[in-house]
């Protein structure tokens, strides 16, 4: 991947955010209040002020890590029938991420999990796709291959909520993206329809969804495009609704499945500020592609 494609999600949200809540800080007393609306937002003013270390925030009995490893989840809608009721579950993976925090060397790593990658190697699992090992084992089955393969261990795992996602994009007041093709597909079953068009969009919640999951006619590699494009919509409309900020960061709260508490959340804000943009990179676990990928 181009060196000009490495700077992903956390750089824009986090850095953004860190941004403004320092500016506003700085602006005079009546921001406490307003800061009072979100406790990361106050885990962050402290920080800020008393210039804490990052690393702190994920210290384990007082002992700072060196390096923090998250992994970032992000899950279909498995639909069933229970007692004659059609119920919703969380189902396979759409998309695996391990972001990988080194606070020593201020350096920022994220390797993507294509979700076709074959599984081998891993006890009591035969002949399944990565993605399908969230509906096997849940996160925490995942968390294990993803450290058998990586030679790491996870520290933490955010399993982003969907719903959450779509409500924080429409508390954003939408984003305006480039739809670079036809986006046409119909699950009645599981209730998702997607029906985006060419061109320049503005996009609500549910549909946003739709346009970074879409995935029918293309591969991992295409939709990681899109994410980042994605991304860098998200900041824009962010920008243009500072003062919601409090509430849109305790909806990011809620979107991280309580993975990340407002302490860490606020760390990973301040430490962003401190990484240089060649020490931000995202890459993709090498795979040969022998059967296709949809």
């Amino acid at each position: 991947m181009a060196k000009n494609e490495t700077s992903f999600w956390s750089r824009f949200f986090y850095g953004l955010l860190y941004s403004l809540y320092l500016i506003l800080f700085l602006a005079g007393g009546t921001v406490l209040g307003w800061a009072g609306q979100s406790e990361t937002m106050l885990s962050l003013v402290r920080g800020t002020v008393l210039n804490t270390d990052p690393a702190d925030a994920f210290a384990t009995n007082g002992v700072r890590p060196e390096v923090v490893n998250l992994l970032i989840l992000g899950c279909d809608n498995d639909v069933y029938v229970e007692n004659g009721a059609k119920k919703t579950r969380k189902g396979r993976s759409d998309m695996i991420m391990v972001v990988q925090l080194n606070f020593d060397k201020k350096t920022i790593r994220g390797i993507s999990i294509p979700r076709d990658v074959w599984v081998s190697g891993m006890p009591g699992v035969r002949n399944t796709k990565v993605n399908a090992l969230y509906v096997v084992g849940g996160p925490e089955l995942t968390a294990a291959y993803a450290e058998n393969l990586l030679g790491i261990k996870i520290d933490r795992v955010i399993d982003l909520d969907f719903v959450a996602f779509q409500d924080l994009v429409d508390m954003a007041g939408g984003v305006d993206v480039f739809v670079e093709k036809r986006m046409e597909y119909h699950d009645n079953w599981a209730d998702l329809h997607i029906d985006l068009r060419p061109g320049q969009q503005h996009l609500d919640g549910y549909e946003a969804m739709g346009y970074v999951r879409f995935r029918h006619t293309d591969s991992d590699f295409e939709r990681q495009k899109r994410q980042k494009a994605f991304m860098i919509a998200v900041k824009n409309a962010i920008m243009s609704r500072w003062y919601d900020i409090p509430d849109l960061m305790n909806q990011g709260v809620r979107m991280t499945g309580g993975g990340l508490n407002s302490d860490e959340i606020a760390a990973l804000m301040r430490f962003s500020r401190m990484v240089e943009e060649a020490d931000i990179r995202l890459e993709m676990v090498p795979v040969y592609d022998l059967f296709g990928s949809n």
